[in-house]
C-alpha cells in the first residue's frame, strides 16, 4: 500500500475515533456535508464514506483512540519504549492496509479534500517524529511531539468535523476586539 494513503487512512481513523467519543444519544451528524471552504467541490469529507468503509474505519479508529488514551501515562511513567512502539503503529497504521480493496483506496481519495489529505501527512509525519523522540529515550522531545500530534488532530476535527466537533469550531466574533 502506497504510503500517502496508509497516512490517509491513519488520519481519517482518528477523526472517526473522536467522533465513536461522543453521546450515542446525540442525533449522527457525520453524514452532513462540511459547510467549510477548506472542503473543495467533489470533496466531501468522512460524512461521505460509503458505510462499508465506514464499518472497516471503525475497527481501526478504535485501536487509534486506545493508542493515543496510553500515551500519556506512558510518557509520564519514562516507558519510552512503549511509547515508540505505539507511536510507530500510530505511523504506520494497524489493519486497515490489510482490510481495504482496491475500490475502497479509491473512495477515500475521491471523497477526501486535499486539505484533509495534508493534515493526514502532517499527522503521520508528528508520529514518527514522536516515535525517533522515544526511541531515543528523550522524554522531552517526546512530550513535544506527542502534544503536536494532539494539535494536529484537533486542528483537523475543527476544520473537518466542526458539525461533530462545535466546540472545537472558532467562534465569529460578533464585536470589535478592544484591548
Amino acid at each position: 500500500m502506497h504510503t500517502r494513503t496508509l497516512f490517509l487512512l491513519i488520519s481519517i481513523n482518528l477523526c472517526l475515533a473522536a467522533t465513536q467519543a461522543q453521546d450515542k444519544s446525540e442525533p449522527d451528524h457525520a453524514h452532513h456535508h462540511s459547510a467549510n471552504p477548506a472542503v473543495s467541490k467533489g470533496h466531501e469529507g468522512v460524512g461521505a464514506l460509503s458505510p462499508e468503509l465506514r464499518s472497516v474505519l471503525s475497527e481501526e479508529m478504535k485501536m487509534l483512540q486506545d493508542a493515543v488514551e496510553k500515551i500519556p501515562g506512558l510518557l509520564a511513567q519514562g516507558e519510552h519504549h512503549e511509547v515508540a512502539v505505539a507511536a510507530h503503529r500510530m505511523q504506520n497504521g494497524f489493519i486497515l492496509k490489510q482490510k481495504l480493496t482496491a475500490d475502497q483506496i479509491a473512495e477515500l481519495h475521491a471523497k477526501l479534500p486535499e486539505d484533509f489529505i495534508r493534515r493526514d501527512q502532517r499527522f503521520h509525519q508528528l508520529a514518527g517524529k514522536l516515535h525517533d523522540a522515544a526511541h531515543d529515550d528523550d522524554s522531552e522531545l517526546s512530550l513535544y511531539y506527542f502534544s503536536r500530534m494532539l494539535e494536529s488532530c484537533v486542528s483537523c476535527h475543527a476544520t473537518h468535523a466542526g458539525e461533530r466537533f462545535p466546540k472545537l469550531v472558532p467562534k465569529v466574533a460578533t464585536q470589535p476586539h478592544h484591548h
